[in-house]
């Protein structure tokens, strides 16, 4: 969230990190984060190069939220089929998807939209669809605390 400064409107995005790292202000959190859950954030290309390594942290019973920036849907696609093949048999309490900015595009369209594709991945694998998160590459991104939440 530091590198939000740069971004319009950034000042607000670092301020509300600051106010959870240093009064835990319940206000910067995400609509979603409650007591007594377990939580995890990740941007979809860098959770994809995780997956299957050892820096995997376990995530059974969390809920998982991704985003993403500036990649082709058809990227987007293959590297939620990757993550999903992955966490089929994690337990994740489920999965909510963030914003997905700035797509470049594509000489034909996809066909798809982020969230359907997100939604077809999670069907096919048994992973529980909760919605979307106020999550991204912006300033407008909410804090989500990694693990146990309460």
């Amino acid at each position: 969230m530091v590198a939000d400064i740069r971004r319009e409107g950034g000042e607000a995005a670092v301020k509300r990190a600051l106010d959870w790292l240093i009064k835990a202000d319940p206000k910067t959190l995400e609509s979603h984060v409650e007591r007594g859950n377990q939580y995890a954030a990740f941007n979809l290309m860098t959770l994809a190069m995780m997956v299957g390594t050892p820096l995997m942290p376990d995530l059974k019973g969390h809920v998982l939220m991704v985003e993403e920036v500036s990649e082709y849907l058809y990227a987007f696609d293959r590297a939620f089929f990757h993550v999903a093949e992955h966490l089929k048999n994690a337990r994740l309490a489920g999965l909510r998807l963030g914003r997905v900015s700035d797509i470049p595009e594509n000489d034909r369209p996809f066909g798809e939209s982020a969230e359907e594709i997100a939604q077809r991945w999670c069907d096919k694998y048994g992973i529980a669809y909760l919605g979307r998160a106020d999550i991204g590459h912006d300033s407008d991104n909410k804090v989500v605390p990694f693990g146990a939440f309460g």
